[in-house]
């Protein structure tokens, strides 16, 4: 998969998806507890960023576990649900992680997004707008993504996506429910 974008702010710079592999498991999830540092700061509380570093071995595992599962394409079937599973990771022109993604479908369900996340540094970049892309085209899809983080929410109406008006809550705040 070699679709690239570049960097307005940085032109030198230009990002290419693929499928992760093993041993970006321990990167996977490093970016992930980066953008959540950068997009909940003031949100949660630190313990709560200390419990989720505490968690990362674990997670780490799991995505390692998971990775070893995909197909040439991202792809993998959970074998208790059978849903189709994909994931993508986004690299920089050094080859380092900056931005992770994966999506979810269940039989006889929409898509969902179950995750994107960058590494604070290339916010605005184009690489969620990559991954999301990649991961959905413009078929229909769903995705929960926390009220406090306006940032997410505009970047997701922008491809899109609507409140649908309903709402759960994750670690004590509300998230919205959001589908195209």
């Amino acid at each position: 998969m070699q679709r690239t974008t570049h960097d307005p702010q940085h032109p030198a710079t230009s990002y290419r998806l693929r499928v992760p592999r093993p041993e970006d498991a321990e990167a996977f999830a490093a970016v992930r507890l980066a953008s959540w540092r950068a997009a909940y700061r003031g949100v949660f509380d630190e313990r709560v960023f200390v419990e989720q570093e505490q968690q990362n071995p674990q997670r780490v595992e799991g995505y390692r576990w998971w990775f070893e599962q995909m197909d040439a394409t991202g792809y993998d079937t959970e074998a208790r649900t059978e849903a189709q599973r994909r994931g993508l990771v986004a690299v920089d022109a050094a080859a380092r992680l900056v931005g992770v993604a994966s999506t979810r479908t269940a039989p006889g369900e929409i898509t969902e997004l179950t995750l994107l996340y960058t590494l604070p540094e290339v916010f605005g970049a184009g690489v969620g707008r990559m991954l999301l892309n990649e991961l959905l085209g413009d078929q229909p899809a769903r995705l929960e993504v926390l009220a406090a983080n306006p940032r997410a929410i505009a970047f997701y109406r922008k491809h899109g996506f609507a409140e649908t008006g309903k709402t759960a809550t994750f670690g004590g705040h509300k998230t919205l429910v959001m589908a195209r």
